[in-house]
């Protein structure tokens, strides 16, 4: 009997060890979460495209429809969206994106990243809400904004200055419907 009491505080006495450091653990993450939160200012990484104030590089890219797009077109506010075919957080964007374009009152302009019938999708997706360019990373497009990462968004005015870029449109859709509305 003395062997059962002991086996069973001992078991007891883990369980309580593993509680605690689950709790150093949770508390920890908790800790990450906000530093993280912290250095991308809450709406994004910064360094996915160029950040708001910058001016957009010179471009000349042929859309899917056969039209060249590039930065003296007058087109007034723009919205820019790179998307890749195999991105998990792209694919979780793309409805998002597409709902915000249909009803944007710039015109939107979307690249889908990659080659072959990988970007068929994407292209499909992206071409009811504006012009679409399909293109590799390191492309013209890629260059003029600076992108390194996906999902990245920009809204562009007319002069060819970022008002507003992230990775999500919580960092776009403000800016978009403040310039909109003035």
């Amino acid at each position: 009997m003395e062997l059962l009491s002991a086996a069973v505080v001992m078991i007891g006495l883990l369980a309580a060890l593993n509680l605690v450091l689950t709790i150093g653990v949770i508390r920890r993450l908790r800790v990450h979460t906000e530093q993280l939160t912290a250095s991308l200012g809450g709406i994004g990484s910064p360094e996915l495209i160029l950040p708001a104030g910058s001016a957009v590089g010179e471009f000349a890219a042929t859309a899917e429809s056969g039209r060249v797009i590039n930065l003296e077109e007058p087109t007034g506010l723009r919205l820019i969206g790179f998307f890749s075919a195999n991105c998990g957080a792209c694919e979780e964007r793309l409805p998002q994106f597409t709902e915000h374009a249909a009803t944007f009152p710039g015109s939107v302009l979307a690249v889908a990243v990659g080659a072959g019938f990988a970007t068929d999708r994407l292209v499909e997706a992206l071409s009811e809400v504006g012009e679409v360019i399909v293109e590799e990373k390191g492309g013209p497009m890629h260059e003029a904004l600076d992108v390194s990462g996906y999902p990245a968004l920009a809204l562009v005015d007319a002069a060819g200055k970022v008002v507003a870029s992230g990775w999500d449109l919580s960092a776009i859709r403000p800016k978009a419907e403040a310039v909109a509305g003035s």
